[in-house]
């Protein structure tokens, strides 16, 4: 996952996303055996193309054991693959919240691929061009689909998740009142509002930061929502043990 990477990079004003840096050919994110409805045990990719500035878009392919695509799924922004041990595999378009079924039906005969692992990259931007597509079927997900796909998805963003917990602890930590050694009531109030002002543009400004790079890396909402809650409250409710036990110290 580049999330972690990233926000380094443009909290430290390094890179911007809109130069060069940030372009790339497409690349293979998830390489999986599925079994295909005769027993055919072919190959499920994931292959992204540039977004640029917004989330790489993203296609399922399925290649047979001959080598060759016979199923091009449609663009999307975030989807998910979960594969069991005996290579049937559950394929969610998070943000779409649909399902996409292998359909061999209409499964055409295309180019031959080569051999490909993830984080691959490749030259054929054919593969990740065009609104064609075919050999799939979708359907809405449910619920337990969908939530199955998050489980699947923060386990791999593990990282990425934890980098949003604490970008957004530390905009908590921001917003923290401290006690201020200042006589002048008009004065400590000024102060007060001055911090608390600080304090709110930091801390929106990291939310807003993780958001983006949340979304960027085709994270979902809600696994963009859980770290950021868990982060900032971890840190307003350490502070308030902090603060209530400064007062009990200072009362005996």
């Amino acid at each position: 996952m580049r999330l972690v990477p990233v926000l380094i990079l443009i909290l430290t004003g390094m890179v911007m996303p809109n130069t060069p840096a940030f372009a790339h050919r497409p690349y293979y994110s998830q390489v999986e055996k599925i079994r295909l409805a005769d027993g055919e045990i072919g190959e499920l990719r994931l292959i992204h193309g540039d977004g640029i500035v917004f989330t790489d878009p993203v296609r399922p392919l399925i290649i047979n054991s001959q080598g060759y695509l016979v199923a091009k799924g449609p663009i999307a922004r975030s989807i998910v693959i979960s594969c069991s041990g005996d290579h049937r595999c559950m394929i969610v378009d998070l943000w779409g919240a649909r399902v996409y079924e292998p359909e061999p039906g209409s499964f055409r005969q295309g180019p031959a691929q080569p051999a490909v692992r993830s984080t691959d990259r490749t030259d054929d931007w054919d593969l990740v061009g065009g609104d064609e597509a075919w050999g799939f079927t979708m359907r809405a997900a449910s619920i337990q689909e969908r939530a199955t796909a998050n489980l699947v998805l923060a386990r791999q963003s593990l990282s990425g998740l934890v980098a949003i917990a604490v970008f957004a602890g530390l905009g908590a930590f921001a917003l923290v009142p401290f006690r201020l050694n200042i006589t002048s009531r008009r004065r400590r109030i000024a102060a007060r509002i001055a911090l608390s002002f600080t304090g709110s543009m930091v801390f929106l400004l990291l939310v807003t930061i993780t958001f983006w790079f949340s979304m960027l890396s085709g994270l979902s909402f809600g696994l963009w929502l859980i770290p950021t809650i868990t982060g900032a409250g971890a840190v307003w409710i350490a502070a308030g043990i902090v603060k209530r036990r400064s007062r009990r110290a200072g009362a005996a």
